[in-house]
């Protein structure tokens, strides 16, 4: 009866796992109710959100979870109004705006809410504050120079304010990330300005003065985003502009029926926070994908379901995807990741395309095409369009690479794994490698950035491991030999490290290692779905696929230095932890399978 009762249970959930079917959110509410949620800002860390809200009639300050788990939590509690916090960069305390008697001031309190103490006072109106990225100034705006709107710096050492040279009619303050340079919005144009923190050097950004406001720079400091006036309709968007050359903006959100105001990168630049509301006067806060997936903003969360592979040409900005459109067409797509996004259709097909590799010199592409009749493999050259036919179907296609002058394809048939190479017009194959043990078999081929190697990945019962093979066929190296599943490996643009995809701790995650040895093995993404295909980028960033087993989601890891990768928190909703839960559970069915198994035995 025991056993019994267990097999039902398992039963139950089974079914409830599979009828779930909520998607994975690349877009989620953070606060929920109908008043005004606005100003929002992030504590350094990434796990919690400070906004002031009008819930109890005037501004008051809130903490809420950045996942939008927990009930805000209340922070200020005055008869007064509290608005326009900033976090100190090591996350101990709170600037904000404290309004009184038709002036304002700023305060400073803690992270928690305790020991309000007023910073900055004057007769006029002081507002907007933001600390410097070191946390030794607050720059703000103070119309305490004969009314007029203008940027003064607070000193903590010597407690000095001075106003910021030339700074005349401007407000909302933005440092860049390395303390040089402010952004800020002149009152008398509309218009985005920077300026060293120094007074000198005011470089104009924008000139069409569409009613910017709220700078904020990217953490890499390469691009100002700001809230402002669509200029097709009378709503507000987001535009990003790039910091270094005046007037070239891009808007990054669809603003014809909605107000996007208060942009803010999270401190790793993968997500953005912002207001988002139909009403001026009420409004909840978002957090949506950022700067490093708006380049896929042709690729809605409803149409990048389907992507089936992604890679990369390392010494450049641009990712292949294939991308299956209904059943019957399938397409190869080329997308450049640097604003703005340019997405070109490479190849459209009727048969299913596959395991797509992108050449060491970025201009010939291979892809396996499946059809009624067999699999065989092509070559691309992307600056002509044309396809080389490499292989005929007589064999089972793993996959192929492009390796100097010469392409190299795998196959399984009934002599085992092969590796074959042949010449750029897909003549004169010559097999280079076969697996020697009978229970081996090749599962991916890929070109290392080595001029004399190929990186592979060999089965062996059930473990996978990441070999470097000679282009000779003569030398094989494991650079991983341990009991896990480990492929996909991809090469970073200087040949000095592996990315690849690992199961050895639960779900499949994305590891890096010395491409000599194996050695320096380091976990760079933590989650509990499945992230795949890993592909280095020019400037050391790694590109993959996510999938939820719902949705397969493009991401961008911004990794500047593989040693210190810092991971985002679970990012979804409330729904979205229920669909992680059954997530796990899905991962794990087989084990929970085999040991009822051996149970009922």
């Amino acid at each position: 009866m025991y056993r019994l009762l267990i097999l039902i249970i398992f039963f139950l959930m089974m079914l409830s796992c599979n009828s779930y079917s909520t998607s994975f959110k690349s877009i989620w509410q953070l606060t929920k109710s109908d008043f005004m949620n606005i100003e929002s800002t992030w504590t350094p860390d990434g796990k919690n959100v400070i906004y002031s809200s009008n819930i109890t009639g005037n501004q008051k300050l809130y903490k809420i979870d950045s996942n939008g788990f927990t009930t805000p939590t209340q922070l200020t509690e005055t008869l007064s109004a509290e608005a326009e916090p900033c976090v100190s960069p090591d996350g101990i305390q709170i600037a904000y705006t404290f309004y009184f008697n038709s002036k304002s001031d700023i305060w400073l309190m803690n992270i928690n809410g305790t020991s309000s103490i007023k910073l900055i006072d004057s007769d006029e109106t002081d507002c907007s504050p933001k600390f410097s990225p070191d946390g030794k100034k607050i720059a703000f705006c103070s119309y305490r120079n004969s009314g007029t709107p203008a940027i003064w710096i607070y000193t903590f050492e010597g407690t000095a304010t001075a106003m910021l040279n030339g700074s005349s009619n401007s407000k909302t303050p933005a440092w860049s990330p390395d303390g040089t340079r402010l952004a800020y919005i002149k009152t008398d144009d509309n218009n985005l300005y920077t300026v060293k923190a120094d007074g000198t050097d005011v470089q104009q950004i924008s000139s069409d003065g569409l009613g910017y406001m709220n700078p904020c720079y990217s953490p890499d400091g390469k691009y100002i985003a700001v809230s402002g006036l669509n200029s097709n309709t009378t709503k507000t968007t987001i535009y990003l502009f790039s910091s270094a050359t005046p007037d070239q903006k891009w808007e990054i959100v669809d603003s014809i029926s909605m107000n996007y105001l208060y942009p803010q990168f999270s401190v790793s630049g993968a997500y953005m926070m912002y207001n988002f509301t139909a009403d001026p006067l009420s409004g909840v806060i978002n957090i949506g994908k950022s700067l490093s997936s708006y380049a896929f903003k042709e690729y809605p969360q409803s149409s990048i379901t389907s992507i089936d592979r992604i890679t990369s040409y390392p010494k450049s900005q641009t990712v292949f995807l294939l991308e299956e459109e209904n059943k019957n067409s399938w397409k190869m797509v080329r997308v450049a990741l640097t604003p703005p996004a340019v997405s070109t259709d490479i190849i459209t097909s009727q048969d299913r395309l596959e395991n797509i590799i992108v050449g060491n010199d970025g201009t010939n592409v291979t892809y396996i095409k499946n059809g009624s009749i067999g699999r065989s493999m092509y070559s691309r050259n992307l600056n002509t369009n044309v396809d080389t036919k490499l292989t005929t179907s007589d064999s089972f296609l793993i996959g192929g690479a492009i390796h100097g002058d010469y392409h190299y394809y795998a196959t399984l048939n009934g002599g085992g794994s092969k590796i074959y190479q042949t010449n750029l017009e897909g003549s004169s194959p010559k097999l280079i490698w076969r697996a020697t043990n009978l229970y081996a078999s090749l599962v991916d081929i890929n070109s290392s950035q080595k001029t004399d190697e190929l990186l592979i990945t060999v089965q062996e019962g059930e473990y996978q491991d990441i070999y470097t093979l000679s282009t000779d066929g003569n030398t094989l190296k494991n650079l991983n030999n341990d009991k896990h599943i480990d492929y996909n490996p991809s090469s970073s643009s200087d040949g000095t490290t592996i990315a690849f995809t690992s199961g050895r701790h639960g779900s499949f995650s994305l590891w890096t290692m010395s491409a000599t040895d194996g050695s320096n093995l380091t976990k760079i993404t933590q989650s509990d779905y499945d992230d795949l295909y890993p592909c280095f980028l020019s400037d050391g960033e790694i590109v993959f696929i996510r999938n939820d087993f719902y949705n397969k989601v493009v991401m961008v890891l911004p990794l500047k230095n593989l040693a210190t990768v810092k991971n985002e928190f679970f990012q979804g909703t409330s729904s979205d932890l229920q669909h992680m839960i059954n997530s796990r559970y899905m991962h794990n069915k087989k084990m929970m399978t085999e040991n009822l198994k051996r149970f009922f035995k």
